[in-house]
């Protein structure tokens, strides 16, 4: 199941390439028109904050690549990069809003994969290793060999 939400994953951080490509006029499509305006045209940014939206599209897409990537490779750390790449995530499609609504499904859906596998202990995301109260073994000058 862990390679399942990773290849998702995946496919959503390339899916942000949309984003970047679109507000760099590297691709125009009739469903993706370009535009200026954010959060379903509320904010006029100008073209020059629509190239700086266009990279974060390309951030929040490497974020979620990067995250697929540890899931993948069961690193101890993919729990927190894939939650914060779920939350950059997100709010880079509440900036694409009404665009980008797919993505807030998908992060919400991952999301609650995550807490539910969590809760219920079903191991599809490592867990940090648990602290042992023993002291680790230090050799004496005495148990040297001589």
């Amino acid at each position: 199941m862990r390679f399942l939400i990773a290849l998702v994953l995946a496919a959503h951080g390339i899916a942000h390439g949309v984003g970047f490509a679109v507000n760099w006029h590297v691709i125009s499509t009739p469903e993706l028109p370009y535009s200026t305006t954010v959060f379903g045209g509320r904010w006029n940014v100008g073209a020059e904050g629509t190239r700086l939206v266009g990279l974060l599209w390309l951030v929040a897409g490497a974020a979620c690549l990067t995250a697929a990537a540890a899931l993948a490779a069961d690193a101890s750390w993919s729990i927190g990069a894939t939650i914060a790449a779920l939350v950059l995530s997100l709010a880079m499609c509440a900036v694409g809003w009404p665009a980008a609504r797919t993505g807030v499904y998908l992060n919400l859906g991952l999301g609650a994969v995550l807490i539910v596998s969590s809760l219920l202990g079903l191991g599809w995301f490592p867990t940090a290793p648990r602290a042992t109260t023993e002291a680790p073994h230090v050799a004496s000058y005495d148990s040297l060999p001589r």
